[in-house]
């Protein structure tokens, strides 16, 4: 079984999408979330006129970006330091995740069990090292995010 009958839709969708066709000069299948297209392997039907509906060609930039251009372009942004956490027993409560609370109400004092507030009842707390690791992050200031970009697989 090729790829492109592993990657076609098996439900109503779309019939046309429940097989591969070819489009564009390549085979292509979809499942309604990704299309997959390969150099031109099979004698599959011409679906042109229908990927338009899905695949609209006028707003397909079709603009290949090398991984070595992505990674270039993210060595130019600004970096920070990073620092090893290590995790280390709860001072407030010894490591149990239990404290005592007090409270006075009405000349009256209330004593209770409850959940550490400093670890959330885990009983360790994580410490930052003050001296940097080495390793370097880009900074959250710098993140980018690709809005309704769609990838094609290209074999």
């Amino acid at each position: 079984m090729s790829i492109l009958n592993r990657i076609a839709i098996k439900n109503d969708m779309g019939d046309w999408m429940t097989v591969p066709f070819n489009a564009n000069g390549k085979s292509m299948a979809t499942n309604g979330y990704c299309l997959v297209a390969t150099p031109t392997c099979g004698e599959f039907t011409n679906r042109e006129d229908k990927i338009k509906s899905v695949y609209p060609l006028e707003q397909n930039q079709n603009k290949p970006i090398k991984l070595q251009e992505i990674k270039d372009k993210l060595a130019l942004f600004p970096t920070v330091d990073c620092f090893d956490e290590t995790e280390q027993k709860c001072n407030a409560c010894y490591g149990s995740g239990l404290v005592d609370f007090e409270f006075d109400y009405e000349r009256k004092s209330y004593e209770l069990e409850g959940e550490c507030p400093i670890c959330e009842g885990e009983g360790t707390t994580l410490q930052t090292s003050k001296i940097p690791n080495g390793k370097k992050n880009l900074t959250t200031i710098n993140y980018f995010k690709l809005v309704y970009v769609h990838l094609m697989l290209s074999v």
